[in-house]
């Protein structure tokens, strides 16, 4: 649910940028990335407008974030209150202990499951670090173990094919 959460949150910026970029006149060739002809050519949006525009967009985040601690609670004490709640869970339990039995009875899943468990234990880990890993001005990992792969460039359509052969 927290992700969800913070998806619409993005997602909610990110549309509030767009209209305020459509509202305030902004072309869409202003953007950093344009370069300073662009810019210089634009004007840009009114500082105030979209000052205001954002404080309302971030009171709304806020309104809708306690609003969903409101329901998160509601439904909690739903749960613990209500018996015809407390019934349906009483059923559902069992039912999926009926399910999970069902589940333990298969040979097959339970080969999978083995062969998954065992590959999970021989998993190489990399070293831990005692930073996290990309931060800028803090060491390389040093010591035995696995390094991460470089990501910093894709592999070229060479490197591809040798893998392939």
């Amino acid at each position: 649910m927290k992700k969800v959460a913070c998806w619409v949150a993005g997602l909610t910026v990110v549309l509030a940028m767009a209209v305020c970029a459509s509202e305030l006149g902004t072309p869409p060739s202003s953007g950093p990335s344009a370069g300073p002809s662009a810019q210089k050519k634009g004007g840009g949006p009114d500082p105030q407008k979209a000052a205001e525009f954002f404080r309302l967009v971030m009171q709304k985040s806020q309104e809708l974030a306690e609003l969903d601690g409101k329901i998160k609670k509601r439904k909690a004490a739903l749960y613990e209150e209500n018996e015809q709640i407390k019934a349906l869970q009483a059923q559902m339990r069992a039912l999926q202990k009926k399910i999970d039995k069902i589940l333990e009875s298969d040979p097959e899943l339970a080969e999978l499951t083995m062969q998954r468990n065992t590959l999970r234990t021989t998993m190489p880990t990399p070293p831990k670090a005692s930073a996290p890993m990309g931060m800028p001005g803090m060491p390389p990992l040093r010591g035995p173990g696995l390094r991460m792969p470089d990501v910093s460039a894709p592999p070229s359509l060479k490197e591809i094919e040798k893998k392939g052969d």
